[in-house]
């Protein structure tokens, strides 16, 4: 079997490949798509996780005069990214961020499974 491998926008060349290399190809691309489905997340869980990211994006937005100012936008990113990843940050309780959303959110909320404060 010849498969052509594109080399640069001026043309192509092909390239021989055994069936072995083929089958091996092949064994790796069904693992990565199996490990990729079986990685998402369902539905609901996204839109909850989608969700949870607006609500504290627009709090901290509401809440703030620039995402410039004492890093919040680099803290508000980190946080966003552990949200995503299904992890934490560990901030100390004088951060920015920490300190707003303190105010705006209960202990209760599902917010605090992503952000541990330091004692």
């Amino acid at each position: 079997m010849k498969i052509a491998v594109k080399r640069s926008s001026k043309g192509s060349s092909t390239k021989s490949l055994s069936k072995a290399s083929l089958t091996r190809i092949s064994k790796r691309a069904v693992k990565a798509v199996d490990d990729f489905v079986k990685s998402k997340r369902p539905p609901s869980e996204e839109k909850d996780m989608v969700a949870l990211i607006r609500e504290l994006y627009k709090t901290t937005y509401h809440e703030t005069e620039s995402f410039e100012e004492q890093n919040i936008g680099a803290d508000l990113a980190y946080l966003v990214g552990a949200i995503v990843n299904d992890c934490v940050c560990i901030w100390p309780p004088n951060e920015p961020l920490v300190q707003v959303l303190k105010k705006r959110f209960p202990k209760e909320h599902r917010l605090w499974k992503h952000l541990v404060i330091e004692e």
